[in-house]
């Protein structure tokens, strides 16, 4: 059954082989194809496989011939890569049947067999294969699900193996198969759902804090609003008692003049009750009574009016003020205080 899966994968690959042929590589293809076949034999003869190989994977993709292909089943015999050697074996052996070279078939076939007790085999057991979109890798190589759970020839290596589907978590393992006929199985178990990362959603803004604020504000205003007030009319009521002090001091003062005046005339009218410094009863009286009114009663009356107006000045002056404001508003701009 093995032999007969290697033949039809051998003769898939023999067909796009002969494809290859019938276009023809181009020129420097062919250059190329022949430049890295001369290499690799070049390092095989040193036996530096390791790095000859991959030359004549190249040159047999350039330009593919059944020769070539047969040195580079060689080539993987000798690193260990007995999976890789016993298929192109098996490729090279096909190929000879549909060209009819019946001695090139029996050694490709011969060398193949004797590589096939070497075959180590990998199995992919995939518990939940009927999960929609699920996808197997062996390293970057996609598997097909025909070869889930089936023993599939590899070459001695590690491999790692991811197993991916929609909506679920990638699963990633590992399975290291040793070389001389050795088996081994890797189960993938269910894959788990992914799990979508929800954004917790935002807090709601701290209405209390903004309440609070705004309180805090309309407080501070009102408060400020009063104060403007209260100065107001203060800068009011000091207006009023300061021309009410200038006016009554204005009042006492005139009254002083007047009295002085008087008491001038009262002076001047004891003239005639008078003889130079000797005066008669009447005019004693009179003389003295205009004295009083010039001194001290009419400097007193002129001190105290001055002084009251001076009083009602100073409040004028030095009243408190109201600071201004200016408010800017579609109407225009207000202006609130004192100047």
């Amino acid at each position: 059954m093995k032999r007969r899966l290697a033949s039809l994968a051998a003769a898939c690959v023999l067909c796009t082989s002969l494809r290859a042929l019938a276009d023809g590589p181009s020129a420097l293809d062919h250059a190329a194809a022949e430049a890295l076949f001369r290499d690799a034999m070049a390092l095989v003869a040193t036996h530096d496989y390791a790095t000859a190989c991959p030359k004549l994977e190249e040159s047999q993709k350039l330009e593919p011939g059944m020769a070539k292909q047969f040195r580079l089943a060689e080539c993987y015999e000798a690193t260990g890569k007995t999976a890789s050697a016993w298929a192109s074996f098996v490729e090279v052996a096909d190929a000879a049947v549909f060209e009819g070279k019946a001695d090139r078939e029996k050694v490709a076939r011969d060398r193949a067999g004797k590589l096939e007790p070497k075959l180590s085999h990998a199995t992919i057991v995939v518990a939940t294969p009927d999960v929609p979109g699920l996808e197997v890798k062996r390293g970057d190589h996609v598997l097909g699900k025909a070869q889930w759970g089936s023993p599939m020839p590899v070459d001695p290596a590690t491999y790692v193996i991811a197993v991916s589907a929609p909506g679920k978590k990638t699963f990633k393992g590992s399975i290291t198969v040793a070389p001389d006929g050795d088996s081994q199985t890797l189960t993938v178990p269910a894959l788990e759902d992914e799990v979508v990362a929800v954004e917790a959603p935002k807090p709601p803004p701290d209405i209390t804090r903004e309440v609070e604020q705004r309180v805090h504000e309309e407080s501070q205003r009102q408060d400020e609003q009063k104060k403007q007030e209260l100065l107001v009319q203060q800068r009011k009521a000091n207006i009023a008692l300061g021309y009410l002090l200038i006016g009554a001091g204005a009042v006492v003062a005139a009254g002083g003049a007047a009295v002085a005046i008087i008491g001038k005339v009262w002076y001047e009218s004891a003239g005639s009750d008078c003889q130079g410094s000797t005066c008669n009863l009447r005019g004693l009286t009179t003389t003295q009574d205009a004295r009083n009114l010039e001194d001290p009663l009419a400097p007193l009356l002129l001190g105290i009016g001055a002084a009251s107006a001076l009083v009602g000045v100073g409040v004028l002056v030095f009243s408190p003020r109201v600071p201004v404001k200016a408010a800017f508003s579609p109407r225009g701009i207000a202006v609130q205080g004192s100047f």
